[in-house]
């Protein structure tokens, strides 16, 4: 009895330290990573304004990784189809800088419009927000 009691005991101890015993250790290169690097936008909004043409208008959005380990943009999603995205698909040096840019087609919108791009980096534990706004109001010349 008194070895199936230590038996269960050490099974206990294992899962214990299995599950919360790993915190401040990185296996490889995907924990450590996010600890060493870091993506710093300039800005996370820009407002096109008033947008009376229905031509498509891009912005940039800057950034710098103020991290010690190169940066990894390894996804950039756009909320709807009328914004494309174009970005860095190399990595960035610890203190380099590097750019996003955000498309925005009006050509089917009017009125206030808010589109939501979320970057996944390995300088981010979560998905971070850049965000663009314009006011769509066609010019009454513009044809069809």
């Amino acid at each position: 009895m008194k070895n199936y009691r230590a038996v269960i005991l050490l099974f206990a101890i294992i899962a214990f330290v299995g599950c919360f015993g790993n915190g401040s250790r990185s296996a490889g290169g995907s924990g450590g990573e996010m600890d060493s690097t870091q993506i710093v936008f300039d800005k996370e909004m820009y407002d096109f304004g008033v947008l009376e043409s229905l031509e498509p208008v891009a912005c940039m959005f800057g950034f710098t990784n103020t991290g010690k380990a190169p940066l990894l943009i390894q996804d950039v999603v756009a909320g709807c189809g009328c914004t494309n995205v174009k970005y860095p698909l190399k990595p960035l040096a610890a203190g380099a800088k590097g750019s996003i840019e955000i498309t925005f087609n009006p050509r089917g919108q009017q009125g206030h419009q808010r589109k939501i791009v979320t970057v996944s980096s390995n300088g981010s534990k979560e998905p971070q927000v850049l965000i663009i706004r314009a006011n769509v109001q066609p010019s009454s010349n513009t044809s069809k």
